[in-house]
């Protein structure tokens, strides 16, 4: 109690146990908060594609879109991007899903293709 009328005194801290409630569950709301945008900043290439944009896709477009879409990721992208964040792709990793489609002998229309699906 001493410490809550020092509190209103001085203008500093809570002024009341309810007060002092608040202020650590709005504490603990931003460190979730904080925590999530860190996630989100961290999330995985084949989580992103397989989590986020194939169920959305799924839904706005016709079968065959999304199945091709689903086979440039499972034969091009998922071999080069899957273990790294969204945040951390590179046109290195980018020129090396094309050497690797062009070695395999894919015309620059397929390349072309598996970069719009990225």
């Amino acid at each position: 109690m001493k410490e809550y009328k020092k509190n209103a005194k001085s203008g500093d801290g809570p002024i009341s146990p309810a007060e002092e409630r608040k202020i650590e569950a709005d504490r603990r709301k931003a460190e979730q908060e904080q925590i999530t945008i860190e996630e989100k900043k961290n999330i995985l290439f084949r989580t992103s594609f397989n989590d986020i944009y194939l169920p959305n896709f799924k839904t706005n477009k016709k079968p065959e879109s999304w199945r091709k879409e689903s086979e440039h990721f499972d034969n091009w992208l998922n071999l080069e991007l899957s273990h790294l964040p969204m945040k951390n792709i590179t046109t290195f990793n980018l020129e090396r899903v094309k050497k690797n489609m062009q070695d395999a002998g894919r015309a620059p229309r397929s390349i072309q293709y598996v970069f719009a699906t990225f």
